[in-house]
């Protein structure tokens, strides 16, 4: 099977590329792969991140999958027999189990990217995971590149080419965009009202938007961006500010509303998280994010 795919087909819009980068989890027991999304990759505006890590050493590892308003293609298993799944946004923490050899790519996608490619509403996706090859026409196709005999960064390539030639431009998109931007400049701390404002849109009608593009409302995805904020800086182990400050500083009106706010997406208190990473979760209570639904 060939793969042939002009550049006009995948060259990236010129649209300016989001600043947010979801915050992922890295594993010392795990080959980690450096797949650059610069100016004129064919997913430039289209995707948050695009990530690969192989499992290395004798043992199974788990990887944690955080809550980041992102809805994801996942492409994992034996190099030569790769699975591929499109996984909608989440609303608590998931977890992916990898075996010794085993290759994972993750595509997270912009809000604004995916609705061209969804059978139905973002929201139909939330929390649900389904096979490429019967999600997406001509899935197979995709998922048959992912298993070429490539580089890791050349294979990722090629699936963004391929993702990108199915993706049509969506005009109504910009309004997500706004919206979506917005919330993560201002750290998840801006009401829906104030977005109504400045779009010039009702609240009930961007609760619709979201529901199309995101999968969660507007309330849950500032959430979402609280969260994603709060962790960046809590990953950093240069960071010794008091849990209050770093609450504050990442859009939360105090330190108990950030420990709902982990306690509800990550079953976990942010000063355990802190103190003890994300070894201090009982992934027996965690759901696999790869399940088929």
């Amino acid at each position: 099977m060939s793969f042939i795919i002009s550049d006009k087909q995948h060259l990236a819009s010129a649209e300016r590329r989001s600043d947010y980068k979801p915050f992922k989890v890295s594993s010392e027991n795990c080959q980690s792969f450096r797949i650059d999304v610069n100016f004129g990759h064919p997913l430039y505006t289209s995707v948050s991140d695009i990530f690969a890590v192989k499992c290395g050493g004798l043992h199974n590892i788990t990887l944690p999958v955080v809550p980041d308003g992102c809805i994801s293609m996942a492409f994992y298993g034996m190099e030569e027999e790769m699975k591929g799944k499109i996984c909608g946004v989440i609303d608590e923490i998931k977890k992916i189990e990898l075996k010794p050899g085993e290759l994972l790519i993750v595509l997270k996608f912009q809000p604004s990217a995916t609705a061209s490619i969804l059978k139905d509403n973002a929201s139909s996706l939330t929390n649900k995971v389904y096979d490429i090859k019967d999600y997406i026409k001509n899935g197979g196709q995709i998922v048959s590149a992912a298993c070429k005999d490539l580089p890791v960064p050349e294979k990722a390539m090629l699936l963004s080419k391929l993702i990108r030639v199915r993706m049509k431009e969506d005009d109504s998109s910009y309004l997500i965009r706004y919206c979506t931007d917005r919330i993560y400049e201002k750290h998840g701390n801006i009401k829906v009202s104030q977005l109504g404002t400045e779009t010039g849109y009702s609240e009930r009608y961007l609760g619709k938007v979201f529901e199309k593009y995101v999968g969660v409302s507007p309330k849950i995805y500032c959430e979402i961006m609280r969260l994603q904020n709060s962790l960046q800086k809590l990953a950093d182990s240069s960071n010794h500010e008091p849990l209050i400050n770093l609450a504050l500083d990442s859009g939360f009106f105090d330190h108990a509303h950030m420990n709902r706010c982990y306690k509800r997406f990550l079953h976990c208190s942010s000063g355990t998280l802190r103190k003890l990473g994300f070894s201090c979760l009982d992934y027996n209570k965690i759901d696999p994010y790869l399940y088929i639904n």
